[in-house]
């Protein structure tokens, strides 16, 4: 698969504890990314952009944001 040109090949996990060792050892995948969860502001953002354009009240997205600690977009 590396020869062949335009080809990218990814993969996700949650927990990556969790995925066997054979499909994380070297060689397999060129670049590892970590992507933490996102901070307070961030969440404020993602809140914005999602609710953007829609039909909803007014609340206070900044609020919503303090609240949803630990939780992420996905």
């Amino acid at each position: 698969y590396r020869d062949t040109p335009g080809l990218i090949m990814m993969a996700a996990t949650n927990f990556l504890d969790g995925v066997d060792p054979a499909l994380t050892r070297e060689g397999r995948f060129d670049v590892k990314l970590r992507i933490d969860l996102p901070d307070e502001a961030t969440r404020a953002m993602i809140l914005r952009s999602q609710l953007s354009g829609r039909p909803c009240s007014r609340f206070d997205v900044q609020e919503f944001a303090a609240r949803t600690a630990g939780a992420s977009a996905a």
